[in-house]
C-alpha cells in the first residue's frame, strides 16, 4: 500500500513540476510579446517626438522668413529625392547617401532646420544658403542599429523647408531592407 501512496506522490509531484515548467514557458512568452509592444511604441513615441520637432521647425523657419521683400526668387531642382540602399545587416553599421540641390531660381535658396522621421535618420547640407547656379549635398545617414528596427522594409525621410515658394518643404526618402 505504501508504494502505491510513493507513485501518486511521484506522480502528483511529476504533473507539478510539468505544470510550473508549461506556466514558466508561458509567462516567458507573454513577457517576449510586452517587450515587443514596448519597443514598438517606443518607436512610434520617436515618430511622433520627429512629427512635432518637424512642425516646430518649419513654423519658425517660416515666421523667420516674412520680412523677405526681394523680387528675386530661388528655384529648388533636385534629380532624385529617393534612394534605396537595399538590404544591410542591422549589426553592419550606418549607412549614408548623398543628394544634390540645385538652385535654378534668380534668388538665393535657404534651408531651415532638418527634421527626420526618426533617429535612426539624420542628415546634414553642406550649405544651409545657395546662390543661384549653386548646389548643395545633402548627406542622408541611416543606423540600422539605433533602437529595435522591424526586420523587413522600412522607408525614412527627412524633411527640409525652403524659402522657394513652389518647394515649401523637401523631402528625400530612403528605403531599407534590414537583416538580422
Amino acid at each position: 500500500m505504501k508504494k502505491i501512496y510513493y507513485i501518486i506522490i511521484v506522480i502528483i509531484l511529476i504533473f507539478a513540476v510539468f505544470s510550473e515548467i508549461f506556466i514558466i514557458t508561458a509567462m516567458k512568452n507573454q513577457i517576449t510579446k510586452i517587450e515587443k509592444g514596448i519597443a514598438h511604441l517606443d518607436e512610434e513615441v520617436d515618430e511622433v517626438n520627429s512629427g512635432v520637432k518637424r512642425l516646430l521647425s518649419k513654423s519658425s523657419f517660416y515666421e523667420s522668413l516674412k520680412n523677405n521683400n526681394s523680387d528675386k526668387l530661388p528655384k529648388v531642382k533636385i534629380d532624385n529625392k529617393e534612394y534605396d540602399f537595399g538590404a544591410i545587416e542591422r549589426k553592419g553599421g550606418s549607412v549614408d547617401v548623398d543628394f544634390t540641390v540645385i538652385n535654378n531660381g534668380s534668388g538665393e535658396l535657404i534651408f531651415g532646420d532638418i527634421t527626420t522621421s526618426c533617429g535612426c535618420t539624420t542628415a546634414e547640407i553642406s550649405s544651409k544658403k545657395i546662390a543661384p547656379g549653386d548646389s548643395a549635398v545633402l548627406t542622408v545617414y541611416f543606423n540600422p542599429d539605433f533602437h529595435e528596427e522591424p526586420l523587413g522594409r522600412i522607408m525614412r525621410s527627412v524633411f527640409i523647408p525652403t524659402n522657394d515658394p513652389e518647394n515649401k518643404e523637401l523631402e528625400f526618402k530612403i528605403f531599407v531592407e534590414i537583416k538580422n
